[in-house]
């Protein structure tokens, strides 16, 4: 990301999880970065475009946070580890902005949250073939295949992030989604 393009993504949404998305202007992602609507369309086509760029920003940070991550020995592990550092990285932005977020992705159909998004396809092979070795090492006790197992966590999760968001971040997230990660792979990590 240039750095101008990074200062007006950061200060957007720094104004969007301080005041919402609806109550922000152009103007003011302007006047906090100290440019002009022009300079500010000549990185994003809109407002929305910043919730996307989030999005994918996310999930580059759990690719980032890999050479961590593969620390942990058992597959199972690995599939969690990069569950909770996406769920650190929703908890760290707050409701506020999680909801601009899905807000955006439903107005714009941009599928960002579908589990059938190829946008962030690195973050998903990855996960996905965490589960293929858990689920081959017997770490993972279905045999539900590991793309469907996935297909249905994605579910679980988006409605699990939604109820979170709705009770205004009190909801448990990480309890949530560990508890929905044990039933839906049958194990323990």
């Amino acid at each position: 990301m240039a750095d101008l393009k990074k200062v007006i993504f950061e200060n957007a949404l720094a104004l969007i999880t301080k005041k919402g998305f609806d109550q922000v202007t152009v103007s003011e992602i302007c006047k906090a970065c100290d440019i002009t609507k022009k300079t500010f369309y000549s990185y994003y086509s809109s407002k929305d475009r910043i919730l996307l760029d989030f999005y994918h920003d996310m999930t580059g940070r759990v690719l980032e946070s890999l050479p961590v991550i593969v620390q942990e020995k058992r597959p199972v592990d690995l599939l969690w580890k990069c569950q909770e550092v996406g769920a650190d990285i929703i908890l760290e932005v707050g409701p506020e902005l999680m909801r601009s977020v899905y807000t955006c992705d439903l107005i714009n159909r941009a599928g960002i949250n579908s589990m059938d998004n190829t946008a962030d396809s690195i973050y998903r092979r990855v996960i996905l073939e965490y589960a293929i070795q858990a689920q081959k090492n017997r770490e993972i006790r279905t045999d539900v295949s590991p793309q469907n197992m996935m297909r249905l966590y994605y579910a679980a999760t988006n409605g699990i992030v939604l109820a979170w968001i709705n009770s205004e971040g009190r909801l448990d997230l990480k309890k949530e989604l560990e508890w929905a990660f044990e039933i839906l792979f049958q194990c323990t990590h």
